[in-house]
Formats: structure tokens, C-alpha cells, sequence
């Protein structure tokens, strides 16, 4: 568990809308509202950030993060993920390209024909570089709309193995190798 935080109750401060501020609820940092903090006023914190930093770092695991609920961004979902996390996807389309920067995770989407990650002609629309083995999964997307030099789908190097499944690529292109996927020095996803 969190040794620097106390868990707060999402309800337990009334009905008003003032934001009181950030606060850990056990699984993941939530802006709380209520009409005031009372006692637990130490226990919120100005920004998401600074509650990750305390609290978050600390979790040991295996919890659910939400996407937009929790973070709008599935980026900022797998930066706050640690080893064993799920981030969960909601059915939307994602201008935005993907890093697992090394993190052994779970990226679900909720529906593939509905959940999709627009690359915006920015690169490649997933990346894995960093040595990811088979319990990095990407799993319930398409992928679309990316373009890169090598893979503009998804880009495997340095020994990445990750798992990719209930996947479609489709629409992206490579100026060099590889439009949907390319892997490179060693890196063997399961597909």
C-alpha cells in the first residue's frame, strides 16, 4: 500500500462542488469536491502530479486505470501505470501516439472497431523500445493514421516482445520499412 497517504472517501465531504484537491482513494490519485477537508486536509494535494509523486509510486500494482476517467490521455494512463497495472480504454478515437517506455502493462481497448488510436500522421502510432517482454499486452484497438520511417502501425526494437492482440493496423504508412509493423534488433511480438 501507500505508506505517504491516507485513503480518502470520494463522498465523505459533503455535497458542495468546490474542488478540495487531489486525493488518493486507494487505487489511483481523484480531484475530490466537497463543501471542505476537515481533518484531512494534509491528505490533498494541489495537483495530480504531486499526489502521483506521494502516493501513486508507492502502490504495489495490480490496479485499474481509466481512460478519460481517470487520465483523458492514454499516454498519461501508461506513464502512470507500474508493472501489473491494466489501463483501461474507453470506446473513443485518440489523436495521439503511444510510448509502453519499458512498463510490462496492459493497454485494453474497450471495443477495436470503436476504440481507436489516430496516430495524426505523427510518427508511429505505438512504440515499444525498450526491452518489453510478453506481459506488455496491447490488446482491443486499431491503429490507424500513423506514418514514420519504420513502422508506422506499431515499432519494435531493443529486444521488445509484447504481446498484441484484437488488433487492427490499418491506414498507416513508412517511408522506409514496414507501413503496419516493423521490428527491429532482436524484438519477436506475439501476435
Amino acid at each position: 500500500g501507500c505508506q505517504n497517504c491516507k485513503q480518502l472517501d470520494l463522498d465523505g465531504y459533503g455535497s458542495c462542488e468546490m474542488v478540495l484537491g487531489w486525493g488518493w482513494t486507494g487505487e489511483v490519485c481523484k480531484q475530490i469536491s466537497g463543501c471542505g477537508a476537515g481533518d484531512d486536509e494534509p491528505w490533498f494535494y494541489e495537483d495530480r502530479h504531486t499526489c502521483m509523486t506521494r502516493c501513486e509510486f508507492d502502490y504495489d500494482g495490480d490496479r485499474i486505470i481509466n481512460v478519460p476517467e481517470d487520465f483523458l490521455l492514454i499516454q498519461e494512463g501508461i506513464n502512470a501505470a507500474i508493472e501489473g497495472d491494466t489501463v483501461l480504454v474507453a470506446s473513443w478515437i485518440y489523436q495521439e501516439n503511444i510510448n509502453f517506455n519499458g512498463k510490462n502493462i496492459v493497454v485494453q481497448g474497450e471495443d477495436p472497431q470503436t476504440t481507436i488510436i489516430d496516430g495524426n500522421q505523427n510518427g508511429s502510432v505505438v512504440i515499444f523500445e525498450s526491452g518489453e517482454d510478453a506481459t506488455a499486452v496491447l490488446t482491443g484497438f486499431t491503429l490507424t493514421n500513423g506514418s514514420s520511417s519504420q513502422g508506422g502501425g506499431i515499432y519494435c526494437q531493443n529486444q521488445s516482445t509484447p504481446t498484441l492482440s484484437n488488433v487492427t493496423i490499418t491506414g498507416n504508412t513508412a517511408s522506409s520499412s514496414g507501413g503496419g509493423i516493423y521490428c527491429d534488433d532482436n524484438s519477436d511480438p506475439t501476435l
